[in-house]
């Protein structure tokens, strides 16, 4: 060892001494010419060519020039092979444009495996050491796991396991390296571990060209977990699923289902966290899905309609407390069907405009309009600057929103969806079942269950929930609390329930107010100015559809289309009595954002009903004189523009201007394999999951042109061929002795009328009285003038705050 050391030395000595290149000397013994000379060093050089380059990797100063050569060079290589693959002579080009049925027919992986192994053994080699496991693990008896010791995916051992069994299956964390331990939960709640004889027999595994690094680092991907889920709420089948999880860009389905099982699990969690700080508000639907493939027999004659109940819980933010919740017993002492209540209020309409009309008070600004008035100005103007002439569109971003009346606070919502129920809400019982079972969910109950040893439940006996739902629901609702006040306890009673109807719902329903008003008859599709021959124009093709059975989304864009093409309109009406040819020729002088308000104010005034117009008078003028469909234009500007304002301020959150809209709104109630009920309902509270998965697959992947919001459509077109016919008709202007088949109610007279009837019965009430005999007198009930004392009560309130059908 001395004597190799001294030689070596002496050697490298005399590289120095002569300035010797010890790199230049490997790479002239490496030459192919000088190589051959030197048998015994060429010789060792081969025999230690891998011992050199590993000593080159794991040298520190050498490291990583030669990591990037070996980088380079894997890089180049792989590369040239693949473009050997790509070659047209390899036989594997397909033109889909020149698709044959033989090729589709005779392709078969394994040759194409075999010609890479062939043409690009080093290719090969790569895919085989990235998806084949070089471990083996044996059975460890010492700590009772039973760890894969074939070369086969884990997950193909769910496959054996019963589908009774999978619902109980849950995932442990993996001791070593590429090992999975699968538990079953038994009844005490503790996990036995599977035995290798419960496994079944695993063939080896077989060479597989696929994306992703190999196998035993599969368990720790996230893309192809994401991946699987994004399938299954794709409703993707089975079959392609299992084939692109043996591709290894997907898990298998048996392991979609546990992530399902899982993720049901922690959904249930959070519900019971967030009921508990009983700080959340309730929100449920009904859902009706039919069942095609159910079979109708003599002892379920069905017709495989199913009726569910869906949910969701919404935490209260705002700085919402406990304390400001515990109001439930002063509610129902208040309650008017509280036998014992020491002060009960029952409804009183009078009352509840008055406090309504006093929540907001509105002060006429300098222009003369009301709060309403100045909103149907503003509307003008919107409507104006982004779909008129093109040249006013650049003054649309200085159009400040309207006034705020009171503006909730913009949070982000929390929101965790709630296990759907095989309820049908559509029922009283129904309805009660429900909210007891949420109550169950989020462990809240009554005093006496939570004095038990062993029970979570929270008491809330002296707290209220707010509980949102469409009208259907308001209407069982408000049925079950008169039905459960007889009962003993506040739970019994649901003393704690609070009904607020959605707004969203309500939006529907005010939707459907405007379609019965204006196409209630069929006289309303003959006159030239009928809401129905609007939508011809706009809907040329779905006009009949849209008349028989309309849904909402169709109301919704109807609506506000016709609204935008009625208001254009008038722009040209005005304009053209101040001397402008066209509403563009007057655009071409560039007014100002304050020139175009102004005249916005006119158009709120003169246009609409219900702020500078009586109808009332109109409609008493002599029949030479009146333009009966006119008079229909100017209520229909005014039922529009007050969608246009409900819309605007459920989506602005300015909750106090919803709620100066509540009294001219009469809104209409109204009723109205793996795919089976019970994996809908264990499936229903990660719907959030499902979406978030969407959107996570839509970034990652770079898909572009997908949207879950509806498209803006382009409506220039049309919307020129329908203001091409109202200027024809001429429907905002006045045109005397035009007469009208089907004439729109005045919903001012019948606001009144409902008002005094609903008095009526209060009234009478009133004058009864008792003699000093303790016999009931009954006086003459006091007449009450429409003209003063209705008027006097309703002063801060506006004649068109009375236009719908009905109050409250």
């Amino acid at each position: 060892m001395a004597l190799y050391y001294n030689a070596v030395r002496d050697t490298l000595m005399h590289f120095e001494r002569h300035q010797i290149s010890l790199a230049q000397v490997l790479l002239c013994l490496l030459d192919d010419q000088i190589f051959s000379r030197f048998p015994f060093l060429s010789h060792d050089v081969e025999k230690h060519a891998s011992q050199l380059l590993s000593a080159l990797k794991f040298n520190t100063r050498t490291s990583p020039s030669v990591s990037t050569w070996a980088n380079l060079l894997i890089k180049n290589t792989a590369s040239s092979d693949v473009l050997t693959l790509a070659q047209k002579d390899s036989g594997w080009h397909f033109s889909a444009a020149n698709a044959q049925a033989d090729q589709i027919l005779a392709f078969q992986i394994e040759e194409m495996a075999m010609m890479i192994r062939r043409k690009t053994p080093d290719l090969w080699s790569l895919i085989c050491g990235l998806l084949t496991k070089e471990e083996r693990f044996k059975e460890k008896e010492d700590e009772g796991e039973v760890v894969c010791e074939d070369e086969d995916e884990a997950e193909y051992w769910v496959d054996r396991i019963s589908d009774e069994a999978l619902m109980q299956i849950e995932i442990g964390e993996p001791r070593l390296e590429g090992a999975t331990t699968f538990f079953i939960l038994n009844s005490d709640n503790q996990s036995d571990t599977l035995s290798g004889s419960d496994t079944i027999s695993i063939q080896p595994l077989k060479k597989k060209v696929a994306l992703t690094p190999r196998q035993r680092l599969r368990k720790a991907l996230i893309l192809i977990s994401t991946m699987g889920i994004f399938l299954h709420s794709c409703n993707t089948p089975d079959k392609l699923v299992k084939i692109l999880a043996h591709m290894g860009t997907s898990i298998s389905p048996s392991s979609i289902h546990l992530a399902i099982h899982s993720l049901s699990r922690e959904s249930a969690i959070k519900v019971y966290e967030l009921g508990q700080t009983q700080l959340a508000a309730f929100a449920y639907d009904n859902l009706d899905i039919k069942f095609n493939t159910l079979i109708s027999t003599t002892d379920k004659p069905g017709d495989g309609m199913v009726h569910l109940t869906t949910g969701s819980l919404f935490r209260l933010d705002h700085g919402v407390t406990r304390e400001d919740l515990r109001c439930s017993d002063l509610i129902w002492n208040r309650n008017p069907d509280n036998p014992d209540a020491t002060d009960p209020r029952p409804f009183n309409v009078f009352d509840t405009l008055d406090c309504i009309a006093d929540l907001h008070s509105d002060q006429t600004s300098k222009t003369g309009l009301s709060r309403r008035g100045r909103f149907n100005s503003w509307c003008f103007v919107r409507t104006l600057l982004k779909h008129g002439p093109p040249t006013l569109q650049p003054l649309l971003s200085s159009l400040d929103d309207p006034e705020s009346v009171e503006s909730i606070p913009i949070t982000k919502l929390h929101q965790v969806p709630i296990p759907a129920l095989d309820i049908d809400p559509g029922t009283v019982p129904g309805n009660i079942k429900v909210l007891e079972t949420y109550l169950v969910q989020c462990g809240l109950g009554n005093e006496l269950a939570s004095k038990f040893a062993n029970s979570h439940i929270m008491d809330m006996s002296d707290m209220v929930s707010i509980v949102h739902g469409d009208l259907g629901c308001f209407e069982k609702a408000m049925s079950s609390l008169e039905r459960r006040s007889v009962e003993f306890t506040p739970l019994e009673r649901l003393q704690f329930v609070i009904f607020v109807i959605g707004l969203f719902h309500t939006k529907m329903a005010a939707a459907d107010a405007i379609w019965r008003i204006l196409m209630s008859t069929k006289d309303s599709q003959e006159d030239d100015s009928s809401f129905l021959n609007l939508i011809k124009k706009l809907r040329p093709s779905q006009w009949g559809r849209i008349w028989s059975g309309p849904k909402f989304r169709d109301q919704h864009e109807l609506i506000g289309e016709a609204g935008v093409v009625l208001r254009l309109d008038v722009w040209r009406v005005e304009l053209e009595k101040r001397g402008f040819q066209s509403v563009e020729e007057w655009a071409q002088m560039s007014p100002s954002l304050g020139d175009i308000q102004a005249i916005a104010n006119v158009l709120a005034a003169q246009y609409v009903a219900g702020e500078g117009i009586d109808m009332w008078d109109l409609r008493l003028r002599t029949r030479e004189i009146r333009d009966e469909q006119h008079e229909n234009v100017l209520l229909m500007h005014q039922y529009l523009l007050l969608y246009e304002e409900l819309s605007y301020s459920f989506n602005a959150g300015d909750i106090g201007r919803v709620e100066t809209l509540i009294s001219p709104w009469d809104v209409y109630g109204g009723e109205g394999s793996n795919y089976k009920k019970e994996r809908i309902i264990e499936e229903s509270p990660i719907v959030l999951v499902y979406r978030n998965s969407h959107a996570n697959v839509e970034r990652n992947f770079k898909i572009r042109g997908l949207s879950t919001a509806h498209a803006q459509k382009d409506m220039t077109t049309t919307f020129g061929i329908l203001l091409e016919y109202i200027k024809e008709k001429q429907l905002n202007s006045i045109q005397p002795s035009r007469r009208a088949k089907h004439e729109i109610e005045d919903m001012v007279v019948k606001g009144m009328a409902l008002i005094t009837q609903e008095a009526k019965p209060a009234q009478d009430s009133d004058v009864a009285g008792e003699t000093e005999n303790g016999d009931v007198e009954m006086s003459t009930p006091e007449v009450v003038d429409p003209d003063e004392d209705l008027w006097d009560l309703f002063s801060p309130i506006s004649a068109e705050d009375l236009c719908v059908e009905g109050l409250l």
